[in-house]
């Protein structure tokens, strides 16, 4: 217990990302979306804002996903379900993602980043705004310690 009474692990912060974040594809990472930081870090989950509905009524999900350097997918981390309105209506809804698993960023070559699947493209919502929660870790930490 003594390792982890480091003040860091009682840092948590938050990077927001604003704009219009939007998905090229039904199941790619949306644009923008990304949390990539050069500290070793475990990533506790990310609130998103809609910014436009479309015609994105319907059950849709998001997840917040493990990217490596180049954006491919290394895993799945959380996926959360929602049914969203079309249009107008879905403007400023608010989704938040807490992870039940946190999960650890060790280096700069990892990113986090949120996906969203639908039927189609039309049917996710684009986003306007991003906030991740994530908590600094002790840089002489190991990577194999037991913080998720």
């Amino acid at each position: 217990m003594s390792q982890f009474d480091h003040p860091n692990f009682l840092i948590i912060r938050e990077r927001c990302l604003s704009g219009t974040i939007s998905t090229a594809a039904a199941t790619s990472t949306y644009v923008g979306s990304t949390l990539k930081i050069r500290d070793k870090c475990v990533v506790l989950g990310a609130t998103c804002r809609v910014g436009s509905g479309g015609s994105a009524a319907g059950t849709q999900t998001l997840a917040i996903v493990k990217l490596a350097s180049l954006g491919t997918i290394l895993s799945t981390k959380q996926v959360y379900s929602l049914t969203s309105s079309a249009g107008a209506s879905a403007l400023n809804d608010v989704y938040d993602i807490s992870l039940s698993t946190p999960f650890t960023l060790a280096s700069i070559g990892e990113m986090a980043g949120i996906t969203g699947n639908a039927a189609s493209l039309d049917k996710i919502v684009v986003l306007s705004d991003v906030i991740w929660r994530y908590r600094v870790l002790p840089f002489a930490l190991p990577i194999n310690a037991n913080v998720g």
